[in-house]
């Protein structure tokens, strides 16, 4: 409702392809969380509901072996927890700031929160304001901006916890990710987030 609410010309194309969804044959959904939302707020019969979970490029997320290979380009940042994502409400960014905010100030020294991901000026804007409000030393955070798949592959090989704080998730791919990097990995109890961590 938040995001129909914000423009009426995405509302009515929305709307209308809710409409043309109700004549396709079957369904198939990247987590059995999007499949019981899907059955509940549309009339589709569960039956044509089938879930395939989803998966990452082993290629680039598993595990290096060889420890020679696995030498951090983004050694500078020592300890960090890691957030990779947008900065829309769902994503419960806020919330996670407040967390990371109610750390000692040893623990935040030692433990930086760095942030992965393109993000408007206004979201960056609004983060940078709740690292105000809630008295974060703004050096404690870091916003890398956009990296590519390697380059995050590294950074969850290298993060000392991962955090997925999100209220609302289709799958959560970076979840997935993260801990096929073999990163220790937290997140909400909320949709999809339970089926990924499992």
């Amino acid at each position: 409702k938040e995001y129909l609410d914000q423009d009426e010309g995405y509302k009515k194309f929305y709307l209308n392809k809710i409409n043309e969804l109700s004549k396709i044959n079957f369904f198939l959904t990247n987590s059995q969380a999007t499949a019981n939302e899907l059955n509940k707020c549309l009339p589709i019969q569960k039956e044509r509901i089938i879930n395939v979970s989803s998966g990452c490029d082993k290629s680039i997320f598993f595990p290096i072996v060889d420890q020679n290979l696995n030498k951090s380009t983004f050694n500078k940042l020592g300890k960090y927890i890691l957030y990779c994502g947008a900065m829309d409400s769902r994503k419960n960014v806020r919330r996670l700031i407040q967390a990371y905010s109610l750390l000692n100030k040893d623990l935040q020294k030692e433990y930086k929160l760095v942030f992965v991901g393109k993000l408007l000026y206004k979201e960056e804007t609004e983060a940078k304001n709740w690292i105000k409000e809630y008295n974060i030393n703004p050096s404690f955070i870091i916003f890398l901006g956009y990296v590519n798949d390697n380059e995050l592959a590294e950074l969850f090989r290298n993060c000392s916890l991962f955090v997925q704080p999100s209220l609302h998730e289709g799958f959560g791919l970076p979840i997935l990710e993260a801990m096929s990097c073999g990163a220790p990995v937290i997140g909400s109890n909320c949709t999809s987030i339970p089926e990924v961590i499992g």
